[in-house]
């Protein structure tokens, strides 16, 4: 898939743009009337009801960005190497940008064998604008910024949790160390 936008529409309903080629189909769960309409290149239809939350592709998701609105899953076949690429901000509607989310009203996950962070030719990079992510991240294997090590440093702000197979060893700064909270009595 070359692109899905989530993105919250005028009468404040969810909408999810998905990009192959040529094609386009925008999946809209409308709040009103409890029913999802779809429509792509074999016309519009809808469907009762607004589904679970869960978004499973095929293939993998070589630029997701936007905004979450419900409680969704962003999913692919993490057993056939399929991964998830994230091309811009993913925020979510009910919290202002940069905010610590008050309620858990727009959850977010995404599963993938890898989640990359797009490299700066796609996402410029700047330690001033941090990229914001609103999501808990599960990798299979890794959740990375491709190309981490060369151009311009950047900083990303990540509200949620990442989870993945590190075979590394991970160290932190030990300024953090004052941070942490005894448990021994």
């Amino acid at each position: 898939m070359d692109d899905m936008e989530m993105r919250v529409n005028g009468s404040g309903d969810f909408e999810l743009i998905i990009r192959q080629g040529p094609d386009t189909t925008t999946i809209v769960e409308e709040t009103a009337t409890g029913q999802r309409i779809v429509n792509g290149p074999s016309g519009t239809y809808s469907v009762a009801g607004r589904g679970t939350g869960v978004i499973f592709a095929t293939g993998s998701i070589n630029s997701l960005h936007g905004q979450n609105k419900g409680d969704h899953t962003i999913a692919v076949d993490f057993d056939s190497s399929k991964n998830i690429e994230i091309s811009g901000n993913i925020t979510r509607s009910d919290t202002a940008i940069g905010a610590k989310p008050a309620v858990t009203d727009d959850r977010l996950g995404l599963v993938a064998e890898h989640v990359y962070v797009a490299d700066e030719s796609v996402l410029p990079r700047n330690v001033a604008t941090p990229l914001y992510l609103y999501a808990t991240i599960l990798a299979t294997q890794r959740f990375e910024v491709k190309n981490a090590h060369s151009g311009s440093p950047g900083s990303m702000a990540l509200f949620g949790g990442v989870s993945g197979k590190y075979t590394r060893r991970v160290t932190f700064t030990p300024c953090l160390s004052s941070l942490a909270k005894s448990t021994e009595s």
